[in-house]
């Protein structure tokens, strides 16, 4: 695969194949080599090195190397680690804008996306994905219950005081729309999110009582 089909595929891949952004956010970050192994996944790195015809010990590497930047994602399956590209723009997003090695020209390009191609292809992409990526959990405040589904579990301190594990990352938005004066470290992460976060390097963990502090300054 060449180098301008590996970039541009990936945007298809993120549904945004006319982006100018995409192809130069995943260009500052990863040889020509690592973007035709990401856009060929999935596939365990043995599986990749034999297709890709590379040795399997650096495939091994750079899968390893782009999960710490939010490129690949894996899961266990009898005995074998099974490796996955972003399923979506928004994950591509807030995967690696957490990623611990992220420079200030790779953080400036996901704002240029975010203020520049974002606003145009958000209403489309809801046509191909329905449901929200996120939720706002108001903390300690009240909500029009009729313009919403009100569930016991989104009260946000009774899922921290519940949770196994935690952790905390950058909030994506205010690492790179630079709005605002609040806090930038006030992401949770619960559970398995938490794994995943402290598995990458990408955040911290916390105890119950650090998460609540973080709730109280974030508010």
């Amino acid at each position: 695969m060449t180098e301008t089909n590996a970039f541009s595929k990936f945007a298809e891949m993120m549904l945004h194949k006319d982006s100018e952004f995409i192809p130069k956010i995943l260009k500052s970050i990863v040889t020509d080599e690592q973007a035709d192994l990401l856009v060929s996944l999935p596939g365990t790195a043995s599986q990749m090195a034999e297709k890709m015809n590379r040795d399997e010990t650096a495939v091994d590497a750079d899968l390893k190397r782009m999960f710490r930047m939010g490129l690949t994602f894996k899961k266990e399956k009898d005995g074998d680690t099974i490796w996955r590209a972003p399923a979506h723009l928004i994950q591509f997003h807030d995967a690696t804008l957490v990623w611990p090695e992220a420079t200030d020209k790779f953080i400036n390009l996901w704002q240029q996306y975010m203020e520049k191609e974002w606003p145009h292809l958000a209403p489309q992409l809801t046509q191909f994905i329905p449901r929200p990526f996120t939720r706002v959990l108001p903390v300690n405040k009240s909500i029009d219950a009729g313009k919403a589904q009100v569930l016991a579990p989104d009260n946000v301190k009774e899922l921290i005081k519940s949770a196994d594990r935690i952790a905390v990352t950058k909030c994506t938005c205010r690492l790179t729309m630079k709005k605002c004066d609040a806090p930038v470290e006030v992401c949770l992460q619960i559970n398995r999110g938490a794994d995943y976060t402290l598995d990458r390097g990408s955040g911290r963990e916390l105890t119950k009582d650090e998460a609540l502090e973080v709730i109280e300054k974030a508010q």
